[in-house]
């Protein structure tokens, strides 16, 4: 999900949209104040600033990128809430320097991003899929030895 309706707003739709192999889906976007006027399509606003609580989950959204300036009070608040409701929370960078020094830059298609919040439940997860891997590649190499050893056989002989 975008928060903000501005033209960079549209720019990482369009690049989300275009890159497939990014993993991420475009949600739609949320918008900061009420004014009607909005670079972006409004059948794509699905909300306001306020229902980001109840978009997140209706939407089953893990990850939030910012790409409109607001103040500084909105994004500790956004924080605080993500960081409730588990979920990432990306910038571009330049925008919010107070709250990105030193911050490990990523790429979002051709833009460039910079985490203000990452949940920790990623680094579990992947723990876990490694895990995973590792226990099903040595049942597999166990289940395969004999056919190994048979062919091996054939070979010698």
């Amino acid at each position: 999900m975008v928060l903000g309706t501005n033209r960079v707003s549209d720019a990482i739709r369009k690049q989300l949209q275009k890159h497939k192999r990014l993993a991420r889906e475009f949600k739609g976007f949320v918008q900061f104040s009420k004014t009607p006027y909005h670079d972006v399509d409004p059948s794509m606003i699905v909300g306001s600033l306020s229902q980001l609580r109840q978009l997140t989950r209706q939407l089953f959204i893990d990850e939030i990128i910012l790409a409109e300036d607001c103040s500084t009070n909105t994004i500790i608040n956004l924080v605080d809430e993500a960081r409730e409701l588990g979920i990432d929370v990306l910038t571009l960078p330049g925008i919010y320097d107070d709250f990105t020094p030193e911050m490990q830059v990523e790429f979002l298609g051709d833009f460039l991003v910079v985490p203000l919040h990452r949940e920790d439940g990623h680094a579990v997860a992947r723990f876990g899929k490694r895990l995973c891997d590792i226990v099903l590649t040595l049942i597999g190499l166990v289940l395969i030895a004999p056919t190994f050893l048979v062919i091996a056989l054939a070979i010698r002989l």
